[in-house]
Parts: structure tokens; sequence; C-alpha cells
């Protein structure tokens, strides 16, 4: 698996939900059929004014974009077809004269990740009854410590973080996390595309999602992440968890596009390739 994110900015003057409107019934739709190459696809829009900032002592600014974009691709050779698509046809060129319409290309922001999952048997699980994805979504963007490098923090946060955190971060002993995904953007991000030049730098170095099957639930994580002994977590297990530097979370509002949608593009675009 493959994957990168896009941070996107809407123009000057456009609404936010002028904004969302257009990128789901307008870019999002316009873009599927020129670059069907990928397997997920998904929008994540901020909510304003749901910053929070863990520790809470630090100081942070809220993030310059408004939104952010996923997209996973089943291998290399996916992502490659993607670019030779940008670069050796007009599609690059249709989709930036669309972007234009919505986005500050100036802003936008490309970076590959490498992905962690789970852990799956410390997640709280599905409801009876409800069926799809979680529906309530937080995103975190997470600053390394200064005295380690990206390996060494990714190992601390697979094997100590994550670990912790969803063993501990719990109401009356049940899990509250319904998923748990973490992007760490490769070295030398961000990146470019054909169509589209490379961004400002990164100021985070791990991008989390977080996924919540209830309003109460969600609550129930940042009332934890706000005062950790309300949940029996020990001193010494806070430090490990929240011991880091800043952590902006964020409420998003997130758009997937159905598999199935995806897949239906994908066919026919390999159909009219191979005509």
């Amino acid at each position: 698996m493959v994957s990168f994110v896009g941070l996107f900015t809407r123009k000057p003057g456009m609404s936010r939900d002028a904004y969302i409107h257009r990128y789901e019934n307008g870019h999002a739709k316009f873009a599927m059929p020129l670059t069907p190459m990928m397997c997920d696809y998904r929008r994540s829009y901020i909510v304003p004014g749901s910053m929070t900032v863990i520790p809470r002592s630090r100081d942070a600014s809220p993030p310059s974009f408004d939104s952010i974009t996923e997209i996973d691709f089943e291998s290399q050779e996916k992502l490659d077809e993607l670019n030779r698509v940008l670069a050796e046809t007009d599609a690059g060129e249709r989709i930036a004269a669309d972007e234009e319409q919505q986005f500050d290309r100036s802003k936008i922001i490309l970076f590959l990740t490498d992905q962690c999952d789970g852990p799956a048997d410390q997640l709280a699980p599905r409801p009876g009854g409800v069926k799809g994805e979680p529906p309530v979504k937080l995103m975190g963007f997470v600053s390394k410590p200064a005295e380690l490098n990206r390996t060494a923090f990714i190992d601390r946060y697979e094997n100590e973080h994550a670990v912790l955190a969803t063993r501990l971060l719990r109401q009356d002993g049940r899990p509250v996390i319904a998923g748990y995904k973490r992007a760490y953007p490769v070295e030398g991000s961000p990146m470019e595309l054909p169509h589209c030049p490379r961004g400002a730098s990164l100021d985070f170095d791990a991008l989390t999602s977080l996924f919540f099957w209830s309003e109460p639930d969600m609550h129930a994580f940042l009332e934890v992440c706000g005062n950790p002994t309300k949940a029996g977590v020990s001193p010494e297990d806070a430090a490990k968890i929240f011991g880091r530097e800043t952590t902006r979370m964020l409420r998003v509002q997130e758009c997937v596009t159905p598999h199935e949608v995806i897949a239906e593009k994908y066919a026919a675009y390999a159909a009219a390739v191979t005509r």
C-alpha cells in the first residue's frame, strides 16, 4: 500500500459550506475518471473552532489549511501510473484548471506517508445494528521531540504511545477508540505531482486519525487526554502518552468515495487504455 496526503486551502472569499459543496460535487467527481488509480479516497474538512492542544500548556496555532485529502494506492506501480497520466496527457492541466476554481493552489501541500493501524484488539467493537465506518473523526498533528530522529520517533510512537493509548484511553474499562491510524511523512516530503509543484514544508511529524462510534466516546477520549488521572492513568504512563511536543487535535467532517465507485471508474479507464 502506498499512501499520500494533501493539505488544501480554499480560495479567499469562499465560505466553508461552498468549499465543501464544490469539492464533493465538483472536484472530487471531476478528477475521479481522470485519475482512477487509487484504491481509497477520502476528504476531511476541519470543523472551525474545534482545535484542542495536548498538552494544553503548549502554545499552538490552528492550521492554515481547510481540508486533508487521503489517497491510498495498492502499489507503487499504481502511483507511477498516476504520475505518467498527469505528465503525458492533458489530465494534469484539466485538474489544475478545476483546482483553480476552489483552491489556493500556491498553498497545496502533498506528501507521501508510511501508515500504521490498530492495534485492532484494543479498539471499540462495532455496536449492534450499526453499519459502515465510525461516524466521528478526530485528526491530530503531532510534533516529535527535538532529540529524536524519525526512526526513533516512529519506534517510540508505535511501541509505546499507540499501545498505551489504546489500552488506557477508556471509559469504565470500555475502549472508546473505534479506529486509530498513524501516518508518518516520508523523508523528502513534501512531494510534487506533475500538475502541482512542491508545497511548503511541514510543521508536524505524524498525522493521526482517531475514529469513534459516538459523540460521547469522542468527548470521553478528549477528557482523558486533558486529565489522564480521571481514567486511572498513572503519572508514569501519562508521561509516555502525552510527554511529547505539541499535538493539535481537530474535529473533522469526513467524506469517503465508495470503493465500488473507484472500482467502476478504474475499470472504465483500463478498458479505454486497452482499446
